[in-house]
């Protein structure tokens, strides 16, 4: 099904749903955000964060079927420099 989402381009990004720890500064005037636990990755039409986006996913015969144009498109997102 998820796999027929991405193909139809119905639900083509990602987004992750969190929880952070938050704790006040030594000094007590600030809070500060710690670490973060992922709760749930999920499937959207649209991310909240740019270039979140599925590249690939797998068909039911088991052939991977990417989703950009060139395998070049799927580095895009990364500043590599």
């Amino acid at each position: 099904m998820c796999a027929g989402l991405v193909r139809d381009g119905i639900a083509a990004e990602l987004s992750l749903g969190y929880q952070v720890d938050v704790k006040h500064s030594e000094k007590g005037e600030k809070l500060q955000a710690g670490e973060k636990h992922v709760l749930e990755v999920s499937l959207v039409r649209k991310g909240a964060r740019e270039a979140c986006y599925i590249t690939a996913y797998e068909e039911e015969n088991g052939r991977t079927k990417f989703t950009r144009t060139s395998q070049a498109d799927i580095w895009n997102c990364f500043d590599l420099s």
